[in-house]
């Protein structure tokens, strides 16, 4: 391990397609204990100094100014001669697999997860079922003494911590069209239901239905809603072609000829009105059923606005509480001490004033126990008025009372 200069290292230039940065909520969190405790663990970089592992860590000490940081450098040869693996792709697999295990709980967005997921089974050679031909078990074919078995989905899955069936739902999401893949991964449609839904249907009809739908209110709708509006439009549509070929077959009917001079048509316009009907009706419902679906939409919004509305209300309700009990707080603080002050203005004017007594003063002037007396008294009372000073701001003049 070594210290060495940020400026000198180079991010991997596939890092943010793999991964997120911490998100907002942690990081001023993972800020403060850099702070406090430095880059503990060393981060991973080749002998190019490309970061493998530490991307995180070498942004918080930018924003916080450290200028050096621990690393281990790896060594890349040129090909793992063994595995036939090129040096990119061995250092874009530790990226993926030491990010994942590193972070703890894998890949948080889902759809970053499915693209680490594709690129190790590229890297791997893993063909779709995990029994197919890969390098580890075409080198195991070549030298029988070598003892890695070939690699599986099986076995990717507990490389990266998740069960096979995680695995190939995560999978799922790559086949998504690039519009669905972006909500995916900002978040604005679920995993669950882009790859029990979307996925399930070929590309040329995720794009049509995302046309259809538009991308606003599927961002809007549940997994439920979102079935349920997908096969309805799917029964509508497979029933219009049914009743379109109908049409187009009665229409297309060859003329029957009975004599040399005498033709009878044999096309049956009884049918065809009846499926145009039938037609036009399919097309009703289905401007019916998309109707409900603007008009759910719009209540989903208004909702929306209401929930937001409600909570600054309460929020501002909450605010004006705490001002209101402050204040009270502050008049019943104030109310106090001018009390205080009326009621020692009072005592010391006019029971207490030296006038009053300075007779009887003159007189026992020669009486020690009087005097002794009198002057524990005066101590007292300006130890009190010195305890009441340090009570008071520095920069607010005050009048002594003694």
């Amino acid at each position: 391990m070594q210290m060495i200069e940020i400026s000198k290292l180079k991010s991997h230039p596939r890092n943010q397609e793999f991964f997120d940065d911490i998100p907002k909520e942690r990081w001023d969190d993972f800020i403060k204990s850099i702070v406090r405790r430095g880059v503990v663990e060393a981060i991973v970089v080749t002998q190019d100094l490309l970061i493998v592992s530490g991307h995180q860590r070498v942004k918080a000490c930018k924003e916080i100014g450290i200028l050096e940081i621990p690393c281990r450098i790896t060594h890349y040869p040129n090909e793992d001669e063994k595995l036939h693996i090129a040096k990119e792709d061995m250092i874009l697999e530790d990226l993926i697999c030491t990010n994942i295990m590193q972070r703890g709980v894998g890949n948080v967005n889902p759809m970053k997860m499915a693209r680490c997921i594709r690129e190790l089974e590229r890297i791997y050679g893993v063909k779709k079922g995990g029994n197919g031909s890969n390098q580890y078990k075409n080198l195991n074919e070549l030298n029988p003494n070598y003892s890695d078995e070939a690699k599986s989905q099986s076995d990717l899955a507990k490389q990266i911590g998740i069960s096979q069936d995680t695995l190939l739902n995560y999978k799922k999401l790559n086949e998504l069209i690039p519009e669905l893949q972006s909500l995916v991964e900002t978040g604005a449609l679920k995993s669950t239901t882009a790859y029990k839904i979307w996925a399930k249907m070929p590309q040329d009809e995720q794009e049509k239905f995302f046309n259809d739908i538009g991308q606003e209110k599927i961002k809007q709708l549940t997994q439920k809603k979102t079935e349920q509006i997908i096969s309805e439009k799917k029964q509508l549509e497979d029933k219009n072609k049914q009743l379109q070929e109908q049409l187009e077959k009665e229409i297309s009917k060859e003329p029957e000829v009975i004599t040399k001079t005498v033709e009878v048509d044999n096309t049956d316009y009884a049918q065809i009105e009846q499926l145009k009907k039938e037609l036009q009706s399919t097309k009703s419902e289905k401007e019916k059923i998309e109707y409900r679906l603007n008009l759910m939409t719009e209540k989903a919004e208004l909702y929306q606005k209401d929930s937001l509305e409600y909570e600054k209300m309460k929020s501002d309700i909450e605010f004006l509480t705490n001002k209101k009990d402050d204040l009270g707080r502050q008049i019943e603080s104030i109310t106090s001490i001018s009390g205080l002050v009326v009621d020692i203005d009072h005592f010391i004017k006019q029971k207490l004033a030296p006038i009053k007594y300075s007779r009887a003063l003159l007189e026992a002037r020669n009486d020690d126990v009087v005097i002794n007396n009198l002057s524990e008294i005066v101590t007292v009372v300006q130890g009190w008025c010195d305890e009441m000073k340090q009570y008071l701001p520095n920069e607010i003049n005050y009048v002594e009372v003694l």
